[in-house]
């Protein structure tokens, strides 16, 4: 059975890469009633009394030995003697000639016609080639029993039956009857049937294009018979003539056919035979009563194990063994040399190769098998501690899978060692130069191609280099004997050109289409290049899945419905949309293909970063039946791949808006990930590196730092790395410190702590005339900063301060210079800097003001009512035009809240917004309380909140509660989707 699953496996194989012809013979029509050549050859015999063989019987004459007389053993008319038909090669053409010759050309024609004439319906094997879909159907039956079937994939045949057909007719794929079609039975087409010895000998005159035609296909094509036997004459002309044509012509290299029997009465001397003919005889009776049963009964003894055989061919899933651990064993052995070339595989290629049940899933790097019997077949592979299981383990391991485990929670580990990829793992923790130092002991080309990118990417010439030597090598290669490595390495060579061409902001769209031709033909006889096909267009239906998950993962926490769900896991579905992104995060990168500079990645990692974050919504804001109680979750701690994640695929803007879609104040890490040193390597890596994408990843870095709980002993050696990173020398400027404003400002934000020295270090570094006249989306990072660390400030960085101050050239940084270094000058001369800064005013921003008066450094006296008057004139307004950002709206909403906050202390001050009622609902209730129209308050709006939450103007609110207080919002508010403030003071005031 071994060697007729070999053959199987061949033969799909080959179809896969569209190869594969199958003849058809007489033994495929007896299914349906049609008679085969030797009952035709017997019947013809019968009907002009040929008797050649009776007459040279030897059986006829014997003589006893005893009495000298003739035995009469055998009646001339006993048809069932075994020898009376048993013609040879050359009487099954000459029978036909005689009946012609003697009886001919009408009786000839109306005989073809009462053999093949009748209405015969197309059988189960018929159906069966068709469902097979070879590249072409040759056959030497006349019936049209195949090209009348319907099998929908008929369509996509030609039938061709002459010469003339194959010049005329179009297609792809042919049904071509080599021996002519019943519809020729007529005096005009009878010479394009062959039966007879005359049509055999004018074959090549006669089917000359045909004959030709069938040749050309030995190049590459291969050839499986069914429906004849190894005797059967057909069989063995058409077999001659090809034998003959392969040796005239010199042909050394040739597929071998396959022809199809189920009786093979001399094994040994029969292979050999046919062995010589390079066609390999596969033996029907080696099928199992296994692969057999599902036989439908109307077949005849050779069609009945024809049609498993073909079911075989059809279907790749079938299971060659009734034991299912045997047939996991080798399904799984099978496909581990497919795979060889790949340095990672998909999991889901795994699932699918050994066809294991659907709720059978990857969590944590760990393959949870529900089902017990499927569970404990593969652990009884796994255990046996042969050549065999080692390989099955490491073919695990290559799909991320480290350890199996079932529903008893009993787990399995498959390796207990590290992963051993190490310039993975040394680029996953920033490494870079560390890799760098391995470069000239990389043996893997496409590995140092990748790593050269992956850290120069601005300066890819060596990357380029690689390529180019290694497109040199494998042009030098035979295409027609490419071998699955080779094949590999194809793909990641045309996948990484057109990566770095797309860099280089080339067109790629040949590029793109030749590529995708070649991963279609690829990927027909390897299912895991379908992971690289799904990558070339774009991963839409893993994403569209990824954003499913989402939605059921964020109800499980989020709890948006009134329901309370049981079961399920404490970290809700995050585990399913995790195993779908390592998996690709993981086959990219270890197969080298060059996608991290792409936002391919980034599309297929935002649901799962969401889900995340979606795992620290807080409880407060979760429904809770206490009735019914609620599915227990908990926050996820990310992992180094997590880290890597964010930092490299995500946008900074996209990241700060789901932390506040979810409500994150803060993330926790495993215990064992050592972020001190992975930011270290960062800021190493950086510097010594420089790329302009790598301004994203600091401030996601810093945003990350910011949000998780840091030891002294962390926070002083992250400290000590941005110091590392920002401090200029002969190769770095100050720009690079300008790059870090903002993950500067969030660490320090958070973490910083006045004992600790180095922040001096940082503030001598942030007083730099640069850094003050550096672009706007800076400015508030640096001014923070400056805040936050100004005490760590001495004599000496006063005196920085002042020199900076000294050499300004315009009224304008007069006032700024002032209002950024503001806590260092009025820390040392408060009574000097204070004068400054009023004398200086009217050359402050608006927002530089209200800076001032919040942090009383000034009082609201008449110079700054004169300021905000003026700046109000000056803000002219065009009819119809509406500006962005709207500042006369933005310095009123400043006004009121320094009035609310009681630094404008009564409206007396204020007298210069009266004008502005109108435009300003604000201003009118203040203003006008008498008359104000209170259904206009909308508590979505802070303002209106600020108004309620102050002790001065609640009480005139909330006598006005009916009118704009309503169920609507009550509901809004108990389902959380308002603010926290809104929340606060809606529960507080305004509530029952």
């Amino acid at each position: 059975m071994d060697k007729l699953v070999k053959q199987i496996e061949k033969i799909r194989e080959i179809n896969k890469q569209h190869k594969l012809v199958i003849f058809v013979g007489a033994g495929v029509s007896q299914n349906s009633g049609v008679c085969s050549w030797w009952e035709l050859v017997k019947d013809i015999a019968i009907r002009i009394d040929y008797n050649d063989i009776c007459e040279k019987c030897k059986m006829k004459n014997l003589i006893c030995s005893e009495c000298g007389e003739t035995l009469e053993l055998c009646s001339f008319d006993n048809d069932e003697c075994q020898y009376k038909h048993n013609y040879s090669s050359d009487e099954f053409l000459k029978i036909p000639q005689y009946f012609y010759e003697e009886k001919g050309e009408e009786q000839y024609i109306q005989l073809l016609k009462e053999k093949f004439g009748g209405n015969y319906e197309s059988n189960e094997i018929d159906n069966l080639i068709l469902d097979i879909k070879p590249e072409h159907i040759i056959t030497t039956n006349y019936d049209h029993l195949l090209e009348d079937t319907k099998n929908i994939n008929v369509s996509k045949y030609t039938i061709i039956k002459s010469d003339k057909d194959l010049l005329t007719e179009t297609g792809k794929h042919y049904i071509i009857k080599m021996h002519g079609d019943k519809d020729d039975f007529n005096e005009n087409g009878i010479n394009n049937i062959v039966l007879k010895e005359d049509d055999y000998l004018k074959y090549s005159h006669t089917h000359e294009i045909i004959e030709s035609y069938i040749k050309s296909l030995l190049f590459d094509k291969t050839f499986m018979f069914v429906g004849y036997s190894l005797n059967d004459n057909n069989l063995k002309l058409i077999m001659s003539y090809i034998d003959y044509y392969v040796k005239s012509q010199g042909i050394k290299k040739y597929n071998s056919h396959y022809l199809i029997t189920n009786r093979i009465e001399h094994k040994e001397r029969d292979n050999k035979y046919w062995d010589n003919k390079n066609v390999e005889v596969v033996d029907l009776a080696a099928l199992s009563n296994f692969m057999k049963e599902k036989t439908p009964c109307s077949l005849n003894t050779y069609g009945k194990p024809l049609f498993s055989f073909l079911m075989y061919i059809k279907d790749n899933n079938l299971p060659f063994y009734e034991d299912k651990k045997e047939q996991l064993k080798y399904t799984l052995l099978k496909n581990i040399k497919s795979v060889e070339p790949f340095n990672r595989i998909s999991y889901t290629t795994l699932l699918s190769i050994g066809a294991f049940s659907h709720n059978t899933e990857l969590q944590d790097e760990s393959l949870n098998i529900n089902d017990e019997t499927e569970y404990n077949n593969l652990l009884e592979i796994l255990e046996q501690n042969d050549s065999d299981s080692s390989e099955i383990k490491k073919y695990f391991i290559k799909s991320g899978v480290y350890s199996i485990h079932n529903k008893s929670n009993f787990k399995y580990l498959l390796a207990s060692e590290e992963k051993t990829d190490e310039l993975l793992n040394l680029s996953m923790i920033w490494a870079y130069p560390e890799i760098i130092k391995r470069f000239p002991s990389i043996k893997n080309d496409f590995k140092k191609a990748y790593y050269s990118l992956l850290i120069y990417k601005t300066e890819n010439n060596i990357c380029l280099d690689i390529l180019s030597n290694i497109e040199l090598e494998i042009n030098l290669r035979d295409f027609k004997q490419l071998t699955p490595k080779d094949k590999y390495q194809i793909a990641i060579l045309k996948f990484n050109q057109i990566a770095i061409g797309l860099l280089r902001y080339q067109k790629q769209k040949e590029q793109l289409d030749n590529l995708g031709y070649f991963l279609d033909s690829v990927a027909t006889e390897n299912k895991t290049f379908e992971c690289i096909k799904k990558i070339y267009n774009d991963n839409g239906k893993e994403i569209n899945k990824l954003n499913n998950l989402l939605l059921k993962h964020e109800e499980y926490y989020m709890r948006k419905t009134t329901m309370t769900k049981y079961g399920g896991t404490i970290y809700g579905d995050l585990f399913k949309l995790q195993a779908i992104v390592y998996d690709y995060y993981y086959f990219y990168k270890k197969n080298y293909l060059m996608l991290d500079w792409f936002n391919n990645v980034s599309k297929m990692c935002e649901p799962y970063i969401k889900a995340i974050l979606c795992t620290y919504y807080p409880d407060e804001y979760q429904f809770s039946n206490p009735a019914l109680g609620r599915t227990q979750v908990k926050p996820y701690p990310l992992n180094l791949t997590d880290v890597n994640l964010i930092i490299r695929h995500v946008k900074y803007k996209d990241f700060i808006s789901w932390l506040s879609y979810y409500k994150v104040f803060s993330l926790s890490l495993i215990d064992e990930l050592n972020i001190t040193e992975i930011f270290d390597n960062f800021c190493i890596s950086i510097r010594s590196f420089w790329l302009t994408e790598y301004a994203e990843y600091i401030n996601l870095f810093g945003k990350l730092l910011s949000l998780v709980e840091l030891s002294k002993d962390e926070r002083h050696q992250i400290l000590l790395s941005f110091l590392k990173l920002v401090t200029p020398d002969y190769k770095i400027s100050i720009k690079m410190l300008r790059n870090c404003l903002k993950a500067l400002w969030l660490f320090a934000d958070k973490h910083y702590n006045a004992d600790e020295s180095s922040y001096y270090q940082l503030l001598e570094l942030l007083i730099d005339e640069c850094l003050l006249t550096d672009p706007l989306d800076m400015r508030n990072d640096y001014i923070n900063l400056i805040h936050i660390l100004s005490s760590q400030a001495d004599k000496k960085i006063y005196d920085k301060c002042c020199a900076i101050i000294d050499k300004c050239d315009s009224e304008r940084k007069k006032a700024y210079y002032p209002y950024v270094f503001k806590d260092i000058l009025l820390k040392h001369e408060p009574t000097k800097w204070t004068k400054w800064i009023i004398d200086n005013l009217e050359h402050n921003w608006a927002e530089e003001v209200f800076d001032y008066l919040e942090k009383k450094i000034i009082p609201y006296n008449e110079v700054v009512s004169k300021y905000f008057e003026e700046k109000l004139k000056a803000r002219k307004e065009t009819p119809g035009v509406i500006l962005y950002p709207d500042n006369k709206s933005e310095l009123v909403n400043s006004i009121v809240i320094l009035h609310i906050l009681g630094i404008i202390p009564n409206l007396d001050s204020m007298t210069y917004l009266k004008r502005y009622c109108t435009e300003y609902v604000y201003l009118d209730f203040l203003f006008n309380p008498g008359s104000f129209d209170y259904s206009s308050i909308n508590t979505a709006d802070y303002m209106w909140c600020n108004f309620i939450n102050s002790n001065e103007y609640r009480d005139i609110i909330l006598k006005h509660k009916s009118e704009f207080w309503t169920k609507e919002n009550e509901k809004r508010i108990e389902l959380g989707f308002g603010s926290s403030f809104e929340n606060m003071i809606a529960y507080k005031y305004l509530f029952g």
